[in-house]
């Protein structure tokens, strides 16, 4: 009985993480029954409108009678909400390669009461010449006429509303760039929103930002229903060869958000990507947020959000589950480290006095965090081979998904319990402790001084750490330990998985030793539990780490990706 309450934790932990991976990224639930509300998105009516737009469900490359058959179908959706379609035809050479190619855009413009700066709405028309582009990027082209039927039976906005459908995304924002070089309205544009999307499910995610965008960041997560993204991704993106419409008014300053969905990205590009495959739960969130957007900002100053005006400001940000969405500045972000800093150092120093700790052993305990790493890294690399076996075939995604996410939480729970196993009878497990977080602290200055937001992931954790660690020096039962040790663990668990998740999108399961890095969070508050176990606990939990990646390997290795969706 003394084993199953001990190892409880880590089968606890296991179940979590399997329903974190399940439903952390889900979109808002897609109705086909919703009622005419103004301030709720009509996911059914989009819905209609993309099977209209898309009757053969076939690509549209620009160029193409495809393509000016899509744009024929636009301009009469846009005549039916009383607006006036302005052509803006144009040969435009892209700005990222030598090709030049005769583009059409479509603009339509929903008038404001006052003269100030518009608010510019963009999603682009054209696919690729293989993909029929249901999700990139018809979703948002049919959810953003939705959003302009109902917006012309509401009061008008303050600013004027340009919404720009633009042609020659695909090869290159070559539409984009000749609204931006050429067209007049761009002198009144204040502010952009680009939607866009990178598969065909997931949730509609915040995922760019222009500089120093806090404050657009601070009003758009005030009026959105349902926010999800985080400042991690803009972090990325900033330092990735991709490229969207957004990136055209990003460069030239104007301030903006970019959302895109991006799961099921083996349907990206692809001709699976086509209205049978899109997730309509993902369309309801990408038309949700661009009511979110006008809402936002069509009666607001937009001049306030230029990156020269003095409200501008960095922010870190990040959603829990869509639900709730923590936002500060960069500065708040050193206060917190510094906070961290003198927490820590009274924690070490407590322990010391209290001859729990040695100062030498904390330090040589140092290199055993390092070995931790690098013993991560290498179980990923042995993961990689049964687990990649269809990468070629699946792109990006995995056949396996849950199963190989599965596989790498019992590889850092297996790390965890084979480090304690060796290194428990040359350290005791405070002095593991603060070796593993003084690692972690390193890596968050490293991150806090490079790339201020993507830090969070671990100044939360360490944050935690601190506090639950002070707790337990006023109260130092062994409820309030296993509280703090639980409490300490979900805190890790969930930042350390959710952040491999984000990556999943970027890479696949042959760059699992990537993926896996960000486990380490966990190795920490795992190392500590099972150091100060048993031996015969250890053992039977090295047991079951072993047992469990032997059933779900052979599994994941021959799951076919087509048969799956």
């Amino acid at each position: 009985m003394n084993i199953i309450y001990k190892l409880l934790p880590i089968a606890g932990l296991l179940i979590s993480i399997q329903i974190l991976f399940n439903y952390s990224f889900l979109p808002p639930t897609y109705s086909s029954n919703l009622s005419n509300n103004a301030e709720q998105f009509n996911g059914q009516n989009a819905f209609k409108i993309l099977k209209q737009l898309m009757p053969n469900d076939k690509p549209h490359p620009t160029g193409s009678a495809a393509n000016r058959n899509m744009r024929d179908r636009i301009i009469a959706h846009l005549k039916k909400s009383n607006l006036e379609p302005i052509i803006q035809a144009k040969k435009q050479c892209s700005l990222f390669s030598s090709r030049c190619v005769a583009i059409e855009n479509i603009i339509a413009i929903h008038k404001g009461t006052s003269n100030g700066d518009a608010l510019l709405m963009v999603v682009h028309y054209d696919s690729k010449k293989r993909a029929p582009g249901a999700g990139d990027d018809m979703a948002a082209v049919a959810t953003l006429l939705e959003n302009i039927n109902q917006l012309a039976q509401a009061s008008p906005t303050k600013n004027n509303v340009i919404f720009l459908f633009t042609d020659g995304e695909e090869l290159g924002m070559i539409g984009a760039t000749a609204f931006a070089k050429h067209h007049a309205l761009m002198k009144t544009v204040g502010l952009v929103a680009n939607f866009e999307a990178r598969g065909s499910s997931g949730p509609s995610l915040l995922f760019e930002t222009g500089e120093s965008s806090g404050g657009a960041i601070a009003r758009f997560i005030k009026y959105s229903k349902t926010p999800s993204g985080s400042s991690l991704f803009s972090e990325i993106y900033d330092r990735m060869s991709n490229n969207t419409d957004f990136t055209i008014f990003k460069d030239m300053g104007i301030n903006g958000l970019n959302f895109a969905f991006t799961g099921s990205p083996r349907h990206y590009h692809t001709a699976l990507d086509n209205v049978e495959n899109l997730n309509k739960n993902s369309l309801q969130h990408q038309g949700q947020n661009q009511l979110d957007v006008i809402k936002a900002f069509g009666d607001q100053d937009l001049s306030q959000y230029r990156s020269t005006s003095p409200q501008a400001v960095d922010r870190v940000f990040f959603d829990v589950f869509s639900v709730i969405y923590l936002d500060w500045s960069t500065t708040t972000s050193w206060v917190l480290i510094g906070i961290i800093v003198f927490v820590f150092a009274y924690l070490l120093i407590v322990a010391y006095k209290n001859k729990q700790v040695s100062v030498g052993k904390v330090i040589i305990s140092i290199p055993v965090a390092l070995i931790s790493i690098v013993a991560l890294v290498a179980s990923a690399y042995l993961l990689k081979w049964p687990l990649a076996i269809w990468s070629g075939l699946s792109g990006l995604d995995h056949a396996a998904p849950y199963a190989s996410r599965l596989s790498l939480v019992l590889s850092t729970i297996f790390i965890a319990i084979l480090t304690a196993r060796i290194f428990s009878s040359w350290f005791n497990s405070k002095e593991l402790e603060f070796g593993f977080w003084l690692v972690v602290f390193a890596m968050l200055l490293f991150m806090q001084i490079n790339a201020a937001g993507t830090a969070y992931f671990l100044l939360v954790p360490i944050f935690i750490f601190v506090l639950t660690r002070l707790f337990m020096t006023f109260f130092q039962s062994q409820i309030a330990q296993y509280i703090s040790n639980i409490i300490l663990l979900t805190v890790c668990a969930y930042f350390g998985v959710s952040l491999a998740q984000l990556m999943e999108t970027a890479v696949n399961f042959d760059m699992a030793l990537v993926l896996i890095i960000p486990m380490f969070l966990m190795l920490s508050p795992l190392v500590t539990m099972l150091a100060n176990s048993t031996q015969t606990i250890q053992k039977h939990a090295l047991m079951l780490s072993i047992m469990s990646l032997a059933i779900i390997l052979p599994i994941a290795s021959f799951i076919d990706p087509n048969s799956y969706g």
